[in-house]
């Protein structure tokens, strides 16, 4: 047993061609300039954080503050301009720093702007700073390098292999996390909630036509469950890599086309390169010096590798914790976030709060709309622990107009097309410490099947 340890932290020290973790490097933070861009040229900062009166707060980041409009914008421009750093490979490590907090900072502003990708981007943030990978295609090495000195062909900078490892099983535990959110009978038997996104994209040139034919959200369903189940796998086996990533285009340019998921495609995409060899950026060219130089060996002291092993297991460990609660995780989104559950939910509320005046008796309905802009009324309608979440806050806010309340709720929730049911009870005092059934059990109705059309 300690032999077959020994081999494998060898093996994980090895010295491999770091170019291929500099291409990453480089795309990967192209593709978040551009999304910073983006995000500022469409007006999503105030959409986001200026409109909203109010935000939703993840636990323990209650203390987290939305700034006024000037700094909102001063942090959007900084994080383009440290993505951009990112990518030409200028002052790369305290720029993925300076990135890192920032966006993680954002993001913790308003808990409705959630997406799986963000968390993704953030994970590939941290495991970078882990590797020395502004070592290599790197402006700053360049610009520090340079003199007069003759041209000499030079050497190809080395990473240990365990950086590469990290990072493919970071992805790969995407996916199969991913592919095992899918396994039920509503995804792999019902074809939902794929053929509720189908039937609304019959306009889509090229493949907008096959929504016509009865079973092919079923035929998507199950072509998703096995492309996140294997990709992984054939990606690393060379006779399939090739296929493998043309698959990987394929899949993921339809996914942009259909879905408009943001950079998600994108960044999966180029993630996939990790999986190929090392040195594929370099063949017929240079050979890899496999001498590690003193400067390599810093990455290899052993507090580093703890830390990229203890994310991978981590990684491994917690998209499953929602296990430990039981019942329906796309119902009770108990664990839902920071699990991978990618694309595996259609879920629409009608959220009606009632304010009751315990001296009078006394009844006012309130909307949430009075609270939160459209967009954040979409987000949290299906999200059991922000709808409690407002519920306190209207009741703090008749309590500063000298009421004192109770706040329940009317929360008609319809998953993956099955018809209406009550989330939540509607008799608790949702502004009152509650008890652990105030989530109501999930409906053991079927789904809306995708190809009869039946509840």
């Amino acid at each position: 047993m300690t032999e077959r340890l020994d081999a494998l932290i060898d093996s994980a020290r090895q010295p491999v061609d770091g170019r291929s973790l500099a291409f990453f490097r480089i795309v990967f933070g192209a593709i978040l300039t551009i999304a910073m861009a983006r995000y500022i040229a469409n007006g999503w900062v105030d959409i986001h954080y200026v409109e909203p009166s109010f935000f939703f707060k993840y636990t323990g980041l209650e203390w987290v503050a939305v700034p006024g409009r000037t700094t909102l914008y001063a942090m959007a421009y900084g994080l383009c301009v440290c993505a951009l750093l990112i990518t030409v490979g200028l002052f790369t490590r305290p720029a993925l720093v300076v990135f890192t907090l920032g966006f993680g900072y954002w993001e913790a502003m308003d808990v409705t702007n959630y997406l799986n990708h963000y968390i993704l981007v953030l994970l590939l943030c941290v495991e970078l700073l882990l590797t020395p990978c502004h070592r290599v295609w790197s402006l700053d090495n360049l610009l520090l390098n340079v003199d007069n000195r003759p041209f000499r062909r030079p050497q190809t900078p080395t990473i240990p292999a365990w950086c590469l490892w990290m990072l493919r099983i970071q992805i790969a535990v995407v996916y199969f996390s991913a592919a095992i959110a899918k396994v039920g009978s509503d995804w792999l038997i019902d074809g939902q909630p794929m053929g509720i996104w189908l039937a609304s994209r019959g306009h889509l040139p090229v493949i907008g036509w096959l929504q016509g034919f009865a079973a092919t959200p079923l035929v998507f369903s199950w072509a998703g469950f096995l492309y996140d189940l294997t990709i992984p796998f054939l990606l690393l086996w060379r006779p399939t890599r090739q296929l493998a990533f043309c698959a990987v285009v394929v899949f993921h340019g339809m996914t942009h086309v259909l879905f408009d998921i943001g950079i998600f495609p994108f960044i999966m995409t180029a993630a996939s390169t990790l999986f190929f060899a090392p040195n594929w950026l370099s063949r017929g060219r240079s050979q890899v010096v496999q001498t590690v130089a003193r400067g390599d060996r810093k990455y290899w002291m052993r507090p580093v590798m703890v830390a990229a092993l203890t994310l991978v297991l981590l990684q491994l460990v917690w998209p499953q914790r929602h296990l430990i609660y039981g019942g329906n995780v796309l119902w009770h989104e108990q664990g839902m976030r920071f699990s991978w559950r990618v694309m595996v939910r259609e879920k629409h509320g009608s959220i009606t709060y009632r304010v009751v005046d315990r001296a009078s008796g006394r009844e006012w309905q309130v909307p949430p709309s009075r609270y939160l802009n459209m967009r954040q009324e979409a987000e949290f309608s299906g999200q059991p622990d922000l709808i409690r979440q407002l519920a306190r806050h209207i009741h703090s806010d008749f309590k500063v107009r000298g009421f004192d309340v109770a706040v329940r709720v009317d929360a008609p929730v319809s998953l993956n097309g099955r018809a209406p049911s009550l989330l939540i009870d509607d008799q608790i005092d949702l502004a009152q410490p509650v008890d652990d059934k105030w989530i109501l059990p999930a409906p053991n109705s079927r789904a809306r099947s995708s190809r009869t059309g039946r509840l």
